[in-house]
């Protein structure tokens, strides 16, 4: 008898530890699966790693250590952005009003370009690097057209907007892949283009009756 209490008493203990490891082991490592829609990135917190190569790629099941790493995660399929509209102004100062929405997604091979440069989430870029780049390439396309130019060529304008928004954002490891926009002239412009196209229908419009009479 006095044997089986020690045997029991001995795999009681060994139970207790077992179950001690585990639930270490599972506040110490984190298990998760990766989308085949994202792209994981594990980020080394602490170490000789940090700092130098602290972020390594990741897809499918992936196991890590809470205390001393750290998992982002961005989408490799297309993101839609709607931004808020903003004021531009051509070569003559006029200002002019875009409404743009973008589409652009982060390949897999710049996932860890973008993260190791920015150290952002998906919706901090998209208010802050890629936002800027969006302003600044409306700008400075608006600069270079006359307001006749701007109003008759909208089309032409935007085209040129996505031309240099794709070459700039592939800079900093962006995939731009389309924009939308509208862009309007000032309240004040807006006035005067109505008033002046009003004046030529008004115009025409006389001169029929003048010939039907």
């Amino acid at each position: 008898m006095g044997v089986t209490k020690k045997t029991t008493v001995k795999f009681g203990a060994a139970g207790a530890a077992i179950i001690g490891i585990a639930l270490l082991m599972m506040i110490m490592f984190a298990v998760e699966r990766i989308d085949s829609g994202q792209t994981g990135i594990i980020v080394n917190l602490a170490g000789s790693e940090r700092g130098v190569d602290d972020a390594k790629v990741e897809t499918g099941w992936v196991m890590y250590n809470r205390f001393s790493k750290q998992l982002f995660e961005y989408p490799a399929f297309a993101q839609i952005v709607d931004y808020e509209p903003f004021d531009i102004q051509d070569k003559k100062g006029t200002i002019f009003k875009t409404d743009p929405t973008i589409e652009y997604y982060i390949e897999r091979e710049n996932a860890k370009i973008v993260f190791l440069r920015y150290r952002k989430t998906t919706e901090e870029l998209e208010q802050s690097v890629i936002l800027t780049e969006v302003k600044n390439a409306y700008k400075d396309v608006a600069g270079l057209y006359e307001t006749d130019s701007l109003i008759n060529n909208r089309p032409a304008f935007e085209k040129e907007v996505e031309a240099l928004l794709k070459e700039r954002l592939s800079t900093r490891g962006f995939t731009f892949t389309n924009i939308q926009s509208s862009v309007k002239p000032n309240d004040v412009l807006q006035a005067a283009i109505d008033e002046k196209n009003t004046a030529v229908q008004n115009a025409l419009k006389v001169e029929n009756e003048k010939k039907a009479a």
